[in-house]
């Protein structure tokens, strides 16, 4: 690169200290919840066939009606009200099925005109990734960009410098257009993680990170907080279709124990226990049993549930948060 370029660069970059940034502005949140802000990108996680277009849906339809859906609000900028949907995966039928879904939790009998949508199940990534900016070029009212599904914009997702790529454009592409992206990812059937080298680039990087599941005692389809960087954690959506979408009260007088701890906690538990230094096994444990009370066999459990859902690793002898 041109050395007056990385003199530019580093003009452009440079601490400002007379300069007041804007306070950040929300646009996703649930239960009143910050979940995603412009400039940033939030992940909407699960399996196959775990409803994640139909929360896509929720999401999409709450910015055209006052009040929320399930607790999910999706609250455009007054001056910058587009939305943008890349479908990259469904097939006509579902493309269009989608759209009825919006509609339908928007309760309205057409799209609204501020709202757009494209099907590329057809066009390799690089066309996509091109057919996205230019829209954001060509529609500067655009503030949310939906993309379902992420996985479709790289050639191998496994594939680490292409998955660090894709990961600079979004933050390029979100800063540079100020918008917030909404991405659908899939999860590993058998390990329930987010797929390949993009996935966990996107867990690093993602304001957020949420996961929705089939549970199959309730019938139900669940959307709980799997990392949240700049709020709380909410109490999980549970929604069921009984001729027409209901949202399940899960409420109860049970108490909240360690055994009904979700991710979220578990990791900031962890957080808690080891901070950014790494430490022994026994040291972990018995830090674990001083602070929550708890015997050693259970203090064991909780580490172990550590280690398998990938909240920490060894190296050598000591223990690390990933």
């Amino acid at each position: 690169m041109d050395k007056q370029v990385i003199i530019d660069k580093l003009a452009q970059r440079r601490y400002n200290r007379e300069y007041i940034p804007q306070n950040e502005q929300v646009i996703l949140s649930i239960q009143e919840k910050v979940i995603g802000c412009l400039s940033s990108f939030v992940i909407y996680s699960g399996i196959p066939k775990s409803c994640k277009s139909t929360y896509m849906a929720i999401t999409i339809a709450s910015a055209f009606i006052n009040n929320d859906i399930f607790g999910i609000k999706l609250k455009l900028p007054k001056d910058r009200q587009r939305i943008v949907y890349f479908d990259t995966e469904s097939s006509e039928f579902d493309f269009y099925k989608q759209m009825q879904k919006i509609k339908y939790f928007a309760g309205v009998d057409v799209i609204p005109n501020n709202f757009d949508a494209f099907a590329t199940r057809e066009d390799n990534p690089k066309d996509i990734l091109l057919m996205i900016e230019t829209y954001l070029i060509h529609k500067k009212d655009t503030s949310v960009i939906v993309i379902d599904g992420m996985l479709d914009l790289l050639y191998d997702y496994n594939e680490v410098r292409e998955s660090r790529e894709l990961i600079g454009w979004i933050k390029r592409i979100t800063k540079k257009y100020n918008c917030l992206i909404l991405g659908v990812l899939h999860l590993g059937k058998k390990d329930q993680n987010t797929l390949g080298h993009f996935g966990s680039q996107s867990d690093r990087y993602a304001q957020s990170t949420l996961k929705i599941e089939k549970n199959k005692d309730n019938n139900t389809f669940d959307l709980s907080a799997s990392f949240l960087r700049s709020s709380d954690d909410f109490s999980p959506i549970q929604i069921t279709w009984n001729h027409g979408w209901h949202q399940v009260d899960i409420s109860t007088d049970k108490p909240h124990t360690i055994k009904d701890w979700t991710l979220l906690e578990h990791k900031r538990c962890a957080l808690k226990v080891l901070g950014d230094t790494g430490d022994s096994y026994e040291n972990i444990i018995a830090y674990i049993k001083e602070m929550l009370g708890i015997g050693t066999n259970a203090a064991k459990g909780i580490v172990k549930y550590w280690i398998a859902e990938k909240v920490i690793y060894k190296r050598e002898k000591l223990y690390y948060l990933y």
